[in-house]
């Protein structure tokens, strides 16, 4: 038994809304890239720190409205669907 045969239930206990199972990006408020493995007085927000690496691989990709963008392997398609609602529409 591997990974994809486990139900959503499962995968929804630990990942972000997205189902995304790549690295979150931290900011340095977070404690940066080692950010969700120290101890914090408060709540990391993971669902942020996953649209943050979104919007930076978009960025550094240099993805511009009109462009047609081939993504796979990030989850369940956050940004796939991240680039539909605002890179690439607008």
């Amino acid at each position: 038994m591997d990974a994809y045969d486990q139900s959503n239930d499962l995968f929804e206990g630990f990942l972000s809304k997205e189902m995304m199972y790549s690295c979150a990006l931290w900011s340095d408020e977070e404690g940066g890239l080692r950010g969700d493995l120290l101890p914090t007085a408060r709540p990391l927000d993971l669902e942020a720190a996953q649209m943050r690496k979104i919007h930076h691989v978009l960025k550094m990709a240099r993805v511009k409205p009109g462009m047609k963008v081939l993504e796979f392997g990030s989850g369940w398609g956050g940004m796939a669907i991240e680039v539909g609602s605002t890179s690439c529409s607008r």
